[in-house]
């Protein structure tokens, strides 16, 4: 098995560590504040489980900005 992983973030192809999960992801990215959403595979990822989600070869991995309106 590779260490390295690619996946697709945000329509870009990126390598990540094998094993990482969608937590580690973000915190190596180091620029996600505010408040946003994450889905994989076009699949929302609740907070509660950034831990437990394991990124996969070919993942599609997306972060979007949270927009509210009224």
């Amino acid at each position: 098995m590779p260490d390295v992983i690619t996946i697709t973030f945000n329509g870009d192809p990126s390598s990540v560590k094998q094993g990482s999960s969608v937590a580690d992801y973000l915190q190596q990215r180091d620029r996600f504040t505010g408040r946003f959403i994450v889905a994989l595979n076009d699949e929302f990822v609740p907070k509660s489980r950034y831990d437990s989600t394991i990124l996969k070869e070919n993942d599609a991995f997306d972060v979007l900005a949270a927009i509210s309106g009224g």
